[in-house]
């Protein structure tokens, strides 16, 4: 079963931890240039003028980081996504697609469309089970494949500090050794190997070893390769992995600091990339809580979240103090309609009530609506289930996004065939 929390997401079985948290019990096939399979790709144009993109085109303006939520689960967010995608890059100029999915996952995938590999090839190295298993969420990496097929390719990177996909597993060890010019240690590989299996219960004194271990490399990588380096960013990554790994399996729950900690290491890798890349604007896309520009304030009661009353610091509050309205967070919402994951059952969803959000979206002649910041602020303070899971609270929802693009009918994710479990 899954379990949402925060914008991150647990699967359990009896303690496992799924595509937003942990993935990483991961194996399978290499993925690179050399399958068989030929490139698949997503054949739809660019929309035609549409005047939601002309609003979603106006509240974004000269802003060179979009961020799109989602909660996940709701499997027309994923297509319409890879729609606005495409938008964004064919008209609007933005050239590199963030993903809620590892630094060095998703940098591993990009060198491999590069190289010419498929679809399914990048989503393996890269994607959560989430995306990647998904008939909606597959529809990015065929995208993807095409720009790179078509000359006008649009880069692909990773902001999480875990590692998503096979590519930890298949590449991080022999990756870390090349650029290093030397073999790990033996002790050092099994602290970075004993990561990628965060079902496998450490005793306290081999984790304090795998700690200090990996706190040698991290020093190591930044003497040898700078601070600043790709291969730095995945290493600072292990070290919130082992803390994480560690602090779950003691208490069976996520706590508020590792929360946080992870959010804060998604903005500083977002915050990392635009630094390296100054000249270009970025798509990021991500969940719904994470983006946010600042913690919802209504103190959390629910017990199993284990935050003793208080609401994480989300990423998008980092994000928005560093770029101001370079910063454009737009949220995902449904006002009716049925969710769930790939391999999931799917959830009837509550339909909106007149104090919602999402109401406007009830009977609208469009499959979606975009209400920008304007919209959202002349409404007042509005309750929404999909942005909160609550129906007590009301927020004025400007404070939060910069506009919200909401389906009156929502589907769940739909499994692609054959798609098996890394």
């Amino acid at each position: 079963m899954f379990e949402s929390y925060g914008g991150v997401v647990r699967q359990h079985a009896p303690v496992r931890r799924a595509w937003a948290v942990l993935a990483l019990a991961v194996a399978g096939l290499s993925c690179g240039p050399t399958s068989p399979s030929p490139r698949k790709h997503a054949s739809a144009a660019p929309p035609a003028r549409d005047e939601r993109f002309e609003a979603l085109r106006r509240q974004i303006g000269s802003a060179r980081v979009v961020a799109l939520g989602e909660s996940h689960e709701d499997g027309k967010s994923l297509a319409l996504k890879t729609e606005l995608v495409r938008y964004l890059h064919e008209v609007l100029g933005f050239e590199r697609v963030v993903l809620e999915a590892g630094v060095f996952s998703c940098n591993e995938a990009a060198k491999a469309l590069a190289a010419g590999a498929t679809a399914d090839d990048a989503a393996r190295l890269c994607a959560f089970d989430g995306m990647r298993c998904s008939e909606q969420g597959i529809t990015l990496f065929e995208y993807l494949a095409e720009t790179h097929d078509e000359g006008r390719p649009l880069a692909l990177s990773g902001l999480d500090p875990q590692l998503s996909g096979t590519a930890g597993r298949e590449r991080l060890v022999a990756e870390i050794e090349r650029a290093l010019g030397a073999p790990l240690a033996e002790r050092t590989r099994r602290a970075v190997t004993n990561l990628f299996d965060l079902d496998r219960v450490r005793s306290a004194p081999e984790r304090e070893v795998d700690r200090q271990e990996i706190a040698a490399l991290l020093s190591r990588v930044r003497a040898q390769l700078g601070d600043r380096d790709p291969l730095a960013r995945t290493v600072l990554g292990l070290t919130f992995l082992d803390e994480d790994h560690w602090d779950f399996q003691q208490k069976q729950y996520i706590s508020t600091a590792l929360v946080e900690a992870r959010d804060r290491h998604m903005a500083d890798n977002l915050l990392w990339l635009l630094e390296r890349r100054p000249a270009e604007r970025m798509i990021v896309l991500n969940h719904n809580g994470h983006i946010r520009r600042e913690p919802l304030p209504t103190q959390c009661t629910n017990p199993a979240h284990h935050h003793a009353g208080e609401q994480p610091r989300p990423m998008g509050s980092t994000l928005a103090a560093a770029l101001g309205g370079d910063y454009v967070p737009i949220a995902l919402s449904t006002a009716s309609g049925t969710s769930g994951m790939a391999r999931g059952e799917p959830s009837l969803l509550p339909s909106a009530t007149p104090d919602s959000l999402e109401f406007p979206a009830l009977g609208a002649a469009t499959d979606w609506i975009f209400l920008d910041r304007a919209a959202l602020a002349g409404r007042g303070p509005l309750t929404s289930l999909q942005l909160t899971g609550s129906s007590d609270h009301r927020y004025d929802w400007a404070r939060f996004y910069d506009g919200a693009i909401v389906f009156g009918v929502m589907s769940p994710n739909v499994l692609r065939p054959g798609c098996e479990r890394l």
